[in-house]
């Protein structure tokens, strides 16, 4: 009976292990904003923090910390267009941050776009994405997102 209760809890215990990995590899939602544009339109931003090793002053080491900022693009009908993301990786040490890695993604949520080009790159503490979507009836439009880490290792 022993050997089956123990058994049990290493059981119990892996999977709340595992459950808790399987968490914090999705990423935790750190922000989310509206803006509303003049036309009635408006873009939900989200930023997404996906894994952080927190700086140790007694360590002199840089800490990491990953993540990711969207921009999804909504028309006046509420109607989802296209989304935008910036992915990106930083370094940090509480007096400076800086980002060494950035990516960009995107996804078209009504057939009326397509996508034309995009690109990503890092600058001091920011990763940026840009891509420019085009339309027959609203023509082209660039989406920029930029993802910023602070010294103590804040996204925003």
């Amino acid at each position: 009976m022993k050997k089956i209760s123990v058994l049990l809890s290493t059981i119990i215990f892996m999977c709340l292990l595992a459950a808790n990995t399987y968490a914090h590899d999705v990423g935790e939602t750190i922000t989310t904003d509206i803006t509303y544009f003049v036309d009635g339109s408006y873009c939900i931003t989200t930023v997404t923090e996906y894994k952080k090793t927190d700086y140790n002053n007694a360590m002199p080491t840089r800490a990491t910390t990953s993540g990711s900022k969207q921009k999804e693009y909504y028309n006046s009908n509420h109607v989802l267009q296209y989304t935008v993301a910036v992915y990106g990786t930083f370094t940090y040490d509480g007096y400076s941050a800086s980002a060494t890695s950035s990516q960009y993604g995107y996804s078209i949520s009504n057939s009326i776009w397509s996508f034309v080009s995009g690109n990503a790159y890092c600058s001091g503490a920011n990763a940026t994405a840009s891509c420019t979507f085009h339309s027959p009836n609203a023509g082209t439009k660039t989406a920029s997102v930029t993802l910023t880490c602070s010294a103590s290792g804040t996204l925003s």
